[in-house]
């Protein structure tokens, strides 16, 4: 029997099923993190008395629940500084106390670190991306521990890859690939938050009658709408933020969203209509802040990498710059929890400092970014689906994200890891615009893609990353151990 550690924050049937999946494989899963209480009571109802399922943790509650001070060593913080740094950057999603945000990191990790010194774990398997949570750490301990450590990371829009994280590889899948109709329906972003609240076709009528009044408040106040008659209904304006006990209080998350209208108003008059007949690089802004550019990249700073690529064009070329579509849609149900803090994320000062750079101009939302990039003589990009696209409309893409793309050997991209590679890239794209078409490529790529990709909503995904986890293993990792 090998000891794990899983990660999975799925909703309930789906992470018993996979727990199931786990334990009939013959592996004892050490620690087991879940989503919230209603995870968190289903797993220990269940296997509160399995031998084989020994710890089980709620993310949400783990830095407030785990004290590990008595198995706290300075060296053990030197260690980690750099899992330190991103996930206290991260805490800025939710949590305001300093203090309160460094005690929960070091007391996850003291307790973690013990788990290691005590277990003989196999691998660590977290069934998403990192974020910079709490619950990241298990993939930090393993990787300088040389233990074999896995991310699923979104690599197209609706597709996910497995990540082995000590190398920052992306690992072929056994099964499960995406056929070309899914391929094709991922290659290109199309969003639309406001779409994606789900509600249960088989369900009791009091709860068909809730889901209608939800509804009907949703389309006129948003999500908003919806927590401010929750607070009149419990006569409580303080709540828990997303992921963690950190309370907050409605009318702060009130006031940042009326913040983001004025954000929004701000843009609107500062955007201008693009000018085809100019030369130009297109940077699609990323989203803020984001699980897959805070914590994942080298750099993460958006206004340093416009301020680069800024100082390193050519006189007569343009920057132009777009944000992203949804930095301003946060009043719905999957991403109000965005509007905490959102200011210390990206704020009105952020446009005024791009403002200053001359050869910089933002772009009206009602721009196609399709448009954009056929226009433009590049793209750039930290690590976003701007660099698919890009690559499947041939068009050269400069990335900012290091070699943490799916599809990191595709010929359009410049990879920049410092100010010299970046101003060289360009200088050679211009030059040699050739060194760059992908054309003759693109069937390769899609085959790739498909290789090394999953549907996140296959019924299959867990043990297909599974099958994969254990033929790594044994022909790229294990052997080599012996």
């Amino acid at each position: 029997m090998s000891d794990i550690i899983l990660i999975d924050r799925s909703p309930t049937d789906r992470v018993l099923q996979n727990v199931e999946m786990f334990l009939q494989q013959s592996y004892r899963i050490v620690v087991l993190i879940v989503e919230h209480t209603q995870e968190l009571k289903a797993c220990k109802e269940k296997y509160e008395d399995n031998p084989n399922v020994i710890h089980i943790i709620s993310s949400y509650a783990f830095g407030a629940t785990t004290n590990g001070t008595e198995w706290f060593s300075y060296q053990l913080l030197r260690d980690f500084k750099e899992a330190q740094c991103k996930i206290e950057f991260a805490a800025h999603r939710w949590c305001n106390n300093g203090m309160l945000a460094t005690n929960h990191f070091i007391n996850v990790l003291s307790w973690l670190n013990h788990i290691f010194d005590t277990y003989s774990i196999r691998f660590v398997f977290a069934s998403e991306l990192e974020h910079g949570y709490l619950h990241d750490l298990p993939c930090h301990i393993a990787k300088q521990r040389n233990i074999p450590a896995f991310f699923t990371s979104h690599t197209i829009i609706y597709g996910t890859s497995l990540l082995f994280y000590n190398t920052n590889t992306y690992i072929a899948l056994v099964g499960g690939h995406l056929s070309q109709t899914q391929l094709k329906e991922n290659l290109f972003y199309s969003f639309e938050p406001n779409k994606m609240t789900k509600y249960k076709k088989h369900a009791s009528l009091y709860k068909k009658i809730r889901q209608y009044a939800r509804k009907c408040v949703l389309k006129i106040g948003g999500q908003l709408g919806v927590e401010f008659l929750m607070t009149i209904l419990h006569g409580n304006y303080t709540a828990e933020q997303y992921l963690g006990y950190y309370p907050f209080s409605f009318w702060a998350k009130l006031q940042s969203y009326l913040y983001t209208k004025k954000q929004r108003r701000y843009y609107n008059s500062i955007a201008k209509t693009p000018n085809y007949d100019e030369k130009f690089i297109f940077y699609a802004m990323h989203f803020e802040p984001e699980g897959g550019t805070s914590v994942c990249v080298p750099l993460q700073n958006q206004l340093t990498i416009i301020q680069m690529l800024s100082r390193a064009l050519p006189k007569g070329y343009k920057l132009y710059v777009k944000e992203h579509p949804h930095q301003f849609m946060l009043n719905n149900p999957e991403m109000s929890y965005f509007l905490y803090n959102i200011k210390w994320f990206k704020s009105i000062e952020f446009y005024k400092e791009v403002q200053k750079l001359e050869n910089v101009e933002f772009i009206t939302f009602d721009t196609p970014s399709k448009e954009l990039i056929q226009k433009s003589i590049a793209t750039a990009t930290i690590n976003g689906t701007i660099f698919l696209e890009s690559t499947f409309l041939n068009k050269p893409c400069i990335v900012f994200g290091d070699y943490n793309l799916l599809l990191r050997t595709a010929k359009n991209a410049i990879y920049v890891n410092s100010f010299k590679s970046l101003k060289e890239g360009i200088t050679n794209l211009i030059n040699n615009p050739q060194d760059f078409d992908n054309s003759d490529e693109l069937e390769s790529y899609k085959a790739f893609l498909s290789k090394h990709t999953i549907h996140y909503q296959s019924p299959d995904r867990a043990k297909i990353f599974l099958d994969s986890i254990e033929a790594f293993l044994q022909q790229n990792y294990e052997e080599k151990q012996v």
